[in-house]
């Protein structure tokens, strides 16, 4: 089920997978009185809470993956496109203009996450 009005009609819990939601799914579940049973991997959780601290220290976000893929979608659905790219492949990160970006936060799935600048920031 991926319609949350669907779930409450039929008086179902919602169970958020290991790939995890972005925070306004789990406002909308609270919102509309659903029981909820949050099985997100850890990593996924502490990848969310390092892309928000990032963003309140005034980082761009550069998160390597699919746009498309379900934990992507979870990290981005909420923020602002102005504040973060998604990079699938290596020319994508290249051809990239970085001048525009003043600190960049990069997110590696499955890799950590690490605080990066881009090599022609000083």
């Amino acid at each position: 089920m991926h319609d949350l009005e669907e779930a409450k009609a039929h008086h179902a819990r919602v169970v958020f997978s290991a790939h995890g939601v972005a925070p306004s799914v789990r406002a909308e579940a609270v919102s509309l009185g659903l029981a909820t049973i949050d099985t997100t991997c850890k990593f996924v959780t502490d990848i969310h809470k390092e892309i928000m601290r990032s963003l309140d220290d005034g980082c761009f976000i550069a998160l390597p993956g699919q746009a498309d893929h379900r934990d992507v979608v979870g990290y981005t659905k909420d923020l602002d496109p102005a504040r973060y790219r998604v990079f699938y492949r290596l020319e994508d990160v290249t051809s990239f203009d970085w001048s525009r970006v003043p600190r960049a936060q990069v997110v590696l799935s499955g890799a950590g996450v690490i605080r990066a600048r881009p090599r022609n920031f000083h």
